[in-house]
């Protein structure tokens, strides 16, 4: 038989699950050859994908070959994530040298974070909040899920998990991307854990959490300050509120037939008080009308989940 440098008959194939920490293995194809060829495989890492060819690896930037991977199997590590991996077969026999590249396989790429998730709607008890899974990169695509969670203190968007000083709690059954908020979440602040998964891994982000509204409720009563005497301003204070969104704050002057306690949600039907008409403002100036009276005034915080009044311990006797 004549001599006869080596000449493929077969192209070669790369076999086995493209996913960190699984095995590929390299079909060397069919060679035709006299004396019987010698093969030998070294396995590249390539930026993009490479077609099958009776010619080597293009030695480029794109394409590196793996050090130490020259074996038939491959065990694909961290590093392939998201490559393209490819094996070059080179037989050689005393007539010559031939060379062959397998179609490349894309490795799976664990998801990552590209961008956060968030979360839109109002934050009111009844209504609906929509946690947007954020977006993600990952090959194959990632399929998302979503946990709602109740947490004491407001989050971050982007973390792995929530951090244990927000004390979250996983909303039972919350796990669409519609929420609807309840009394439960009353002052609360509400995020989204987000998973991301492909046969790679999967991976976590929370949403910017977003804080329920709840009414006004008084944390220190209104006062007056000021003289009780014809002609002489009065100034009312507030008082403290608890509130989200943050309460406004008005006021409305009362003469009273009796004096008046502070913290009131109004005024006892006993104490005679009639409301001043047009002393709307913060100050008052004390008129004629308001001698041997008691003077008072009801200070309502309002916001967008409602609304609460107290009244303030009333002036002495107006002289």
């Amino acid at each position: 038989m004549a001599l006869k440098a080596p000449t493929k008959v077969k192209l070669p194939v790369i076999k086995g699950a493209a996913v960190a920490r699984k095995l590929l293995t390299a079909d060397i194809g069919t060679w035709k050859s006299n004396p019987i060829a010698k093969t030998s495989v070294q396995w590249f890492r390539c930026e993009g994908s490479t077609k099958v060819s009776a010619a080597p690896v293009p030695t480029s930037a794109t394409c590196v070959a793996i050090k130490g991977a020259t074996k038939s199997r491959y065990l694909l590590s961290k590093a392939d994530e998201g490559m393209y991996v490819t094996s070059q077969i080179e037989a050689v026999n005393t007539e010559g040298t031939a060379f062959t590249t397998a179609k490349s396989t894309r490795v799976a790429l664990t998801p990552s974070i590209a961008s956060n998730p968030g979360i839109s709607g109002s934050s009111q008890i009844g209504k609906v909040l929509t946690a947007n899974s954020g977006s993600w990169l990952a090959f194959p695509a990632a399929k998302t899920s979503v946990k709602w969670f109740r947490c004491n203190k407001e989050t971050a968007p982007g973390a792995k998990m929530f951090g244990g000083s927000a004390r979250c709690v996983a909303i039972k059954g919350a796990t669409k991307a519609r929420y609807t908020v309840s009394a439960a979440d009353k002052g609360k602040h509400i995020s989204a854990l987000i998973t991301a998964e492909n046969v790679a891994g999967k991976t976590t982000a929370t949403a910017e959490s977003e804080q329920v509204a709840f009414e006004p409720s008084k944390t220190g009563n209104p006062s007056i300050s000021g003289s009780a005497v014809v002609g002489r301003t009065l100034n009312a204070s507030p008082g403290r509120w608890s509130a989200f969104p943050e309460a406004q704050t008005s006021f409305k002057w009362f003469r009273c037939a009796s004096p008046t306690q502070a913290g009131s949600e109004a005024f006892a039907r006993a104490s005679g008080c009639v409301a001043i008409g047009g002393a709307n403002n913060s100050s008052y100036t004390v008129k004629e009308a308001d001698k041997d009276k008691y003077l008072s005034v009801l200070v309502k915080a309002a916001n967008s989940a409602g609304s609460s009044t107290a009244t303030a311990r009333s002036t002495g006797k107006v002289g």
